[in-house]
């Protein structure tokens, strides 16, 4: 191939990125819409309510869950920004595994539903961290193919810097693996069981230093 094909055949996979960072941007955007507008609105409790906090207190449990979703939905879009602006380009693999994690992300929105349909049933919240655990996994799996021999990754990025993305891209999946069998001792063993990646979080830092 000649040095024109191959200028081509790179401008073309930039492009690519360009595309699936626009997709995978408007998918986290579109789900944050959807879950927040989930949300009970005080306008359907008028005068229902002495304070915000009564309403609050009153509808607890319609927000606890899907707020913690919505936690996690930002984490992970702020670690794709950064795994996607590390890289130069993309190929059908790498874009795969990232269309497979949004995908993951649009059936855990689907999934809220179940959460306030059937709050007695725990196994909702089981498959929920289920979902998020794949998804982790996943994204893992997209970051190693992209940077194994620095397939992907743009030649102005640090090979500490990836290092780094990768520590940073363990403890919300580790966190998620953990909350799935808190689930099955109730809500909010689940809930308080998420706490669980300020620590994790910490340890994989400390780890990564030495």
């Amino acid at each position: 191939m000649n040095d024109k094909n191959c200028t081509e055949v790179g401008e073309q996979e930039r492009r690519y990125l360009n595309r699936l960072e626009t997709l995978v941007d408007s998918i986290y955007a579109l789900a944050i819409v959807i879950i927040v507008a989930g949300f009970p609105s005080a306008r359907d409790y008028e005068d229902q309510f002495p304070t915000p906090w009564a309403f609050l207190a009153e509808h607890s449990d319609e927000l606890v869950a899907p707020g913690l979703g919505l936690v996690l939905i930002i984490l992970y879009w702020v670690q794709s920004n950064v795994q996607l602006g590390t890289l130069a380009r993309t190929d059908s693999r790498h874009a795969a595994l990232i269309i497979v994690q949004v995908i993951l992300l649009l059936t855990y929105v689907y999934s809220v539903d179940f959460v306030l349909d059937f709050p007695g049933d725990t196994t909702v919240l089981a498959v929920q961290s289920v979902i998020f655990l794949l998804m982790g996994l996943v994204s893992l799996a997209a970051w190693k193919w992209a940077t194994q021999g620095r397939r992907l990754v743009s030649q102005t990025v640090d090979e500490q810097v990836l290092l780094d993305i990768r520590h940073q891209m363990i403890p919300e999946p580790l966190t998620a693996f953990i909350t799935i069998w808190f689930a099955f001792l109730g809500p909010t063993a689940w809930e308080l069981a998420w706490f669980a990646v300020v620590p994790i979080s910490y340890v994989v830092k400390r780890m990564g230093k030495t």
